[in-house]
């Protein structure tokens, strides 16, 4: 399947639940980018991060989603960008953990349980691909897809 065709129906999807006036997703896709895997998983750990990144931005500067090929087309990336508080240093490791949520995530209000993050993992994983978050400098938590290119058969 086209990986870019796949992110560019679900920022559709997810989009459409964006309020009216507010960024929702930022995405341009890009090029055919051939993916030999399992669609439905990477769909799913993908909605996953941008329900979770979306709940957590602020509401006015939206999320960011990207794809690249790296120079030597042997891996893979997807990343996605909020704008919200982040997550401490001391905890970005453990947010892929299933049920782990951030301390100030907790609240009932909030909704979730905890097991966005870690379906997202491991369908990652599943692909022989790896997971990873980080703190954006200018604020908010980025997550990052890396996965083994596989050739489209």
């Amino acid at each position: 399947f086209d990986l870019s065709e796949l992110l560019t129906d679900l920022v559709g999807v997810v989009n459409y639940e964006v309020p009216e006036g507010k960024p929702g997703i930022a995405w341009a896709p890009r090029n055919a980018c051939p993916y030999h895997g399992n669609r439905e998983l990477l769909w799913r750990a993908t909605e996953n991060l941008l329900r979770n990144a979306l709940r957590h931005t602020d509401p006015e500067r939206g999320v960011m989603l990207g794809l690249e090929r790296d120079g030597r087309k042997s891996r893979v990336q997807v990343t996605v960008r909020d704008y919200g508080p982040g997550v401490p240093e001391a905890e970005l490791g453990k947010i892929f953990e299933p049920f782990y949520r951030v301390q100030e995530s907790r609240d009932r209000g909030s909704g979730g349980h905890g097991l966005g993050l870690s379906i997202a993992a491991t369908a990652v994983r599943r692909h022989g691909g790896e997971i990873s978050a980080f703190n954006a400098d200018d604020g908010g938590l980025g997550v990052r897809i890396s996965l083994p290119a596989k050739r489209a058969s």
